[in-house]
């Protein structure tokens, strides 16, 4: 039988790692709380581990999160783990396990250009990422990890970012750099033309930049390691990537480029979960029946009404014939919208609820 013949939560069910891409503002971060929550129902022992900086999962599970993984207690529900990253707090496990002198490893850890670095969008948030991943899968109290990651293709940059960053703190370009920016701090040091390119660059800062590149050489050499398990686990079969959408162009056609990118690069992309699918009307509702009960609430003076049944309708239409026409990979899962009023305790467990459903129907 082939992956695409097994239903997508029998797939995921079975995976160590569950990878939740997709479009942002579909509600990805809530179905990867709500995905671990359902695996958590199936018996499996699950941490659920954001890499996105917007505190959304927390939200979602109703618990603050950091970078320790926290217990999440739902009423009358199996216990599961969940965590956020924290690049700042991850760089530094990294670095105490160096095998450097201390005086490095306090130069590294004490940088502003190691603050600017976790704390920004320099690629150092996918890489710690990577990294934390690694942690985790190897930490025998969890079966299965459920990773939420950024939005749309920019979940390829948690794929492509850390061997770029990688390959700067290892490599000649370094060492290269470090000794230019030394050697242009200590210039701006002196008088004269030094002086000017001092106060044109700052040579404090050209001085952290030099000690900062010298000190990482060994960081960049040990992080090659972790990326290269990570990478690893990433392209196995113990891992599936679950791909969220929602009944809108935008979102289905950034889950078929995101899955075609993916399935070119050898990822295991174990298919499509529709968010915030609105529930179709009843079967026997047709055409006829709405233009009557149209016809009778207009003659009732409920003209909005009727405009609102008509509207209801064509927008379900045009959500279907969206679905039919994008590319999305098999099989799927559809999730209703779920009531404004519900509480984020009941989202997830309805949302749970209909993850583990036979959805077989579904194409």
């Amino acid at each position: 039988m082939k992956p695409g013949d097994i239903p997508l939560f029998d797939q995921l069910t079975e995976a160590s790692l569950v990878v939740v891409g997709g479009a942002g503002g579909v509600g990805k971060t809530t179905v990867s709380a709500a995905l671990g929550l359902a695996l958590a129902r199936a018996g499996r022992r699950v941490l659920v581990l954001t890499v996105d900086p917007a505190r959304r999962l927390a939200e979602a599970l109703d618990h603050d999160l950091g970078p320790d993984p926290h217990t999440v207690h739902l009423p009358g529900e199996p216990l599961m783990d969940a965590a956020m990253l924290d690049p700042a707090a991850s760089f530094g496990r990294v670095v105490e396990a160096l095998e450097v002198s201390r005086g490095d490893r306090e130069r590294l850890l004490a940088s502003r250009i190691t603050r600017e670095l976790t704390g920004g969008d320099a690629g150092m948030q996918e890489l710690m990422a990577i990294v934390e991943l690694e942690r985790f899968s190897l930490d025998d109290r969890y079966d299965v990890i459920v990773l939420d990651t950024p939005p749309s293709l920019h979940a390829l940059e948690l794929l492509d970012g850390p061997a770029r960053i990688v390959g700067l703190l290892s490599g000649r370009t370094v060492r290269t750099v470090g000794r230019a920016s030394g050697l242009a701090g200590r210039m701006g040091r002196l008088p004269g033309p030094g002086r000017a390119l001092g106060k044109l660059w700052g040579a404090d800062l050209l001085t952290e930049i030099a000690t900062f590149l010298d000190a990482a050489s060994p960081f960049g050499r040990a992080l090659s390691d972790h990326l290269d398990h990570a990478e690893e686990l990433l392209r196995s079969d113990r891992a599936a990537f679950a791909l969220v959408g929602a009944p809108a162009e935008e979102p289905l056609h950034a889950i078929g480029d995101l899955s075609a990118e993916l399935r070119r690069r050898g990822y295991p992309v174990a298919g499509t979960i529709i968010n915030r699918r609105r529930a179709p009307m009843r079967e026997n509702v047709d055409a006829q029946i709405l233009a009557r009960l149209a016809g009778e609430l207009t003659d009732e003076g409920l003209e909005r009404a009727a405009e609102l049944a008509a509207y209801a309708q064509a927008v379900l239409e045009h959500e279907q014939e969206l679905l039919d026409a994008a590319a999305l990979p098999a099989p799927r899962i559809e999730l209703p919208e779920r009531a404004a009023q519900e509480s984020p305790a009941e989202v997830l467990m309805g949302l749970a609820d209909w993850l583990a459903r036979d959805q077989s129907d579904v194409h």
